[in-house]
């Protein structure tokens, strides 16, 4: 299980297998793993360590295009990258396509997750832009590599202490959960979630031992949570139902749970009904972010709470959010439609700037940047060929999007077409003309961007 939440790794170790002289690689990534495990006081049990990626051996049997599938998966979900910098690094094109795939995740660019160990000396070579601002260990022009073997172990060590703080201050940043009042048999839920959730990285507010007394502090807990979850059933107490209420209007995102074999009593179905009402256009509630569950037992809520809770570790606010409609010019102004009712939802969407673009390299430069600066992709195509967009897919699509999805509109019975409706990518489709696009149609691709449709 990874330290820092929400990651399938905590650090992705890049590097060039021409580097690995002897095992040098191998016995470096070993020191770090033990020394940062090691000294995160708390944190695992002595079976548990830190979970570090770099295992390129064992990919290298199976077929390259699993190796780069399974490399381009781990290198989108971890924490830190470690570029181990030498000239073979610097040549090799899968670690320049690492750091791209790295990239893709939303908290990079919101700070320098990378921490640049010298390997090799690199003399005039260029260091990659994106490197430039990271911290390189050792300090000055020494190399791991050319260390005696206690020398590199020692500074393996102090590399592991660096580490260890920028995985530690990491953990910390991500936003808490915030846990509401409980009452009956939602008490067993509720110490079941908090206890899950703490075992699994993430921070818990308020304190088990709360009072819910000053509605500023708990409104302050809700603005900062990433997730709140509430407990009605079994009679919880009016400061709950307060801190319910105000969830709505505060938290990201709002989960009300109410545990199965318990009972609503008659003051808390009357607060739901009001919010189920207030939910709709023009209520005190609209717009806000809500799930209910119900009669579900403790494994079944702790798996929904698994999936909305990582789910919100990435999730940006909806009006962040940036569609890029890519399609074809002979389709352009079907995209254009889609990205307008987008944009009514409240999403930001944008599309290829073709009708400004001068030259046929100016319309492809636009396309491009359509599929590479969005961060979710709706691929439209109606009358066009279709082959031009899916060209420039393959070239330009390394990204890790929050939404894809392919917007098909007539004619549907083009063979490529057909085909994409028989893969497991999501398709959709509208059976009227191309400027006639329909909210339903779109409902399951901006459903994962967290959008909810009007009550």
């Amino acid at each position: 299980m990874p330290y820092v939440p929400g990651f399938d790794n905590d650090i992705f170790l890049s590097y060039d297998s021409g580097d690995n002289g002897h095992g040098a690689v191998e016995e470096f990534v070993d020191v770090i793993k033990k020394h940062i495990s090691d000294n995160l006081v708390n944190c695992f049990s002595p079976q548990e360590k830190i979970s570090i990626y770099f295992d390129r051996e064992r990919l290298a049997s199976q077929t390259a295009v699993n190796w780069e599938e399974h490399l381009k998966a781990a290198a989108s979900s971890s924490a830190l990258l470690v570029p181990l910098l030498s000239p073979n690094y610097l040549s090799s094109t899968y670690c320049s396509k690492e750091r791209v795939w790295f990239a893709t995740q939303s908290h990079v660019g919101n700070g320098c997750p990378f921490a640049v160990a010298g390997w090799l000396p690199i003399g005039h070579n260029p260091v990659p832009k994106e490197l430039e601002r990271a911290e390189r260990h050792p300090a000055g022009t020494s190399c791991l590599a050319l260390m005696p073997p206690e020398g590199r172990v020692k500074s393996a060590q102090e590399f592991a202490l660096k580490l260890r703080d920028a995985l530690t201050t990491m953990r910390w940043a991500v936003s808490a959960v915030f846990l509401g009042l409980a009452a009956g048999r939602g008490l067993a839920t509720r110490s079941r979630l908090r206890d899950e959730l703490e075992k699994s990285g993430y921070r818990v507010v308020p304190e088990a031992d709360y009072v819910y007394e000053d509605a500023g502090e708990v409104r302050a807990f809700l603005k900062a949570a990433l997730l709140a979850i509430h407990f009605p059933g079994d009679g919880i107490d009016l400061d709950g139902l307060k801190a319910m209420e105000e969830s709505l209007l505060s938290a990201g995102k709002t989960l009300l749970i109410q545990p199965f074999g318990s009972t609503l009593f008659e003051e808390e179905a009357d607060v739901l009904a009001e919010i189920d009402t207030q939910l709709g256009a023009g209520g005190r509630f609209a717009g806000a972010a809500y799930t209910r569950l119900e009669g579900k037992t403790d494994d079944q809520v702790w798996d929904a709470v698994k999936r909305e809770v990582r789910a919100a570790r990435f999730q940006k606010n909806k009006s962040e959010y940036e569609v890029g409609i890519a399609c074809e010019a002979r389709d352009l102004v079907g995209a254009k439609a889609v990205a307008g009712l987008i944009s009514q939802q409240g999403v930001r969407a944008q599309y290829p700037s073709f009708d400004t673009a001068a030259s046929i390299t100016q319309k492809l430069q636009a396309l491009r940047t359509t599929i590479m600066q969005s961060q979710a992709l709706l691929c439209y195509w109606a009358k066009a060929e279709g082959e031009g967009l899916k060209k420039r897919l393959e070239q330009d699509a390394r990204c890790r999007y929050k939404a894809k999805a392919w917007y098909l509109t007539p004619p549907l019975d083009v063979p490529g077409k057909e085909k994409l409706s028989q893969t497991s990518e999501m398709v959709l489709q509208q059976k009227t003309a191309d400027v006639d696009v329909e909210l339903i149609t779109l409902e399951p691709f901006l459903r994962e961007l967290g959008w909810e449709p009007p009550k």
